[in-house]
């Protein structure tokens, strides 16, 4: 689950240099953040923020995450997929990792944990020109009927956008 890390990061960038489309769940940033994927980050224009811990026992309401873009093509464009409002925790502990804007790049943050906050506290985003997806959470968290049909607009959308930047 953890395995992406180090050098892999280094080929990766090097796709993205080439304009392809890069789906990423990646749940374990505070793990890694400071290292090679430091890279991908600062040319989207993300940060970390800080880890999203799980207190065992917490209310699963407590991990809801809301749309700050609820326009986006990410939500809207193959399936219509509302907000992650209900949880069954299938990880204990670790929740996943949050998210900030940081300089540079064109991120934008589409989910977090404030529907106010559009610069931090995010879990969800995209970044150069929309070829590029980063969540940070796991999908095991949140229902299946959900998670699929937002994964099928993930596609759809980095696709799209891959295929905007190579004509």
């Amino acid at each position: 689950r953890s395995a992406v890390r180090g050098e892999f990061w280094d080929v990766i960038l090097d796709q993205v240099n080439r304009n392809v489309a890069l789906i990423v769940e990646i749940w374990y940033l505070d793990d890694i953040a400071n290292g090679r994927i430091s890279s991908l980050m600062g040319k989207c224009g993300i940060a970390f923020q800080k880890d999203w811990y799980r207190d065992p026992g917490s209310n699963p309401l407590n991990y809801s995450m809301y749309w700050l873009q609820p326009d986006s093509e990410v939500f809207t464009i193959y399936n219509t997929v509302g907000p992650l409002y209900t949880p069954t925790i299938y990880w204990d502990y670790d929740a996943g990792d949050l998210l900030r804007l940081g300089s540079g790049g064109d991120a934008t943050l589409l989910a977090g944990l404030f529907p106010k906050e559009r610069s931090s506290y995010g879990t969800l985003a995209t970044c150069l020109e929309g070829r590029i997806i980063l969540q940070t959470f796991s999908s095991h968290d949140y229902k299946y009927n959900q998670v699929v049909p937002l994964w099928q607009n993930y596609i759809m959308y980095t696709l799209t956008n891959h295929f905007k930047k190579v004509q």
